[in-house]
């Protein structure tokens, strides 16, 4: 059954007991807490510079589910209000443009995570694209393209 790999870490059985181990000594600080711990331990951290907790956190629940570690229960509901928020319609000029496309401004891609254009972004993917809008774990970068003939931004 070991070593079993998750998110890229590859766990074994002595890697089992320093968790187990963590986890009992921060017990009453919930799991939150402890992934946070435990990425401090192995200095494992996203290309942002942020630990890498909520893939700390598979890493517990999959252990856990595989009978090789035991949590505490947890702190809070698991109801996630961030995932499940209400995303606002912003209209958008949906004019065709009369031009060829060779004769428009230049697309730009701009990095729109902790902007004011987050949230246009975040509406224009949601009520436009196919899948909607979901908000995403791991390693990833919201990004938008730039279309210089909207106000918006």
């Amino acid at each position: 059954m070991l070593p079993i790999t998750v998110r890229k870490r590859t766990i074994g059985k002595s890697d089992i007991q320093q968790i187990q181990a963590t986890v009992n000594e921060h017990w009453a600080k919930g799991r939150k807490y402890i992934s946070k711990v435990l990425c401090l331990q192995w200095q494992w951290y996203q290309p942002s510079g942020r630990l890498k907790d909520m893939a700390c956190r598979e890493i517990l629940l999959t252990l856990k589910r595989k009978g090789l570690i035991t949590l505490p229960e947890p702190l809070r509901n698991a109801n996630n209000h961030k995932r499940n928020k209400n995303i606002p319609k912003i209209s958008v000029d949906q004019t065709p443009l009369q031009k060829p496309l060779c004769q428009q401004p230049p697309v730009e891609v701009k990095m729109v995570r902790g902007t004011q254009a987050e949230s246009f972004y975040n509406s224009l993917v949601h009520y436009q694209h196919y899948l909607g809008y979901r908000q995403i774990v791991g390693n990833h970068h919201a990004s938008a393209v730039n279309f210089p003939h909207i106000s918006q931004w």
